[in-house]
């Protein structure tokens, strides 16, 4: 007697995905620069810092962009 035991597999991939927005890199990617490059993420830190300043720095200028301000001129 002979049966005939079909096997049946499957097989399933999971994938995750994270998505990080802003001025620094996501926490694993700066421990990996760290790794790679010791003190590089004390420099990307005080870059995005420094950015951020800057860009404080212009908008108060300009007289508040975004802030209901009418910084851009040409006012009635």
């Amino acid at each position: 007697m002979n049966q005939d035991k079909s096997q049946t597999s499957s097989h399933f991939v999971t994938t995750a995905r994270a998505v990080f927005v802003g001025p620094l890199p996501d926490p694993n990617t700066l421990a990996q620069y760290a790794k790679i490059y010791p003190g590089l993420e004390k420099t990307i830190v005080e870059m995005a810092q420094k950015q951020s300043q800057h860009r404080i720095e212009i908008e108060n200028l300009i007289g508040g962009v975004g802030d209901g301000g009418g910084g851009g001129g040409g006012e009635a």
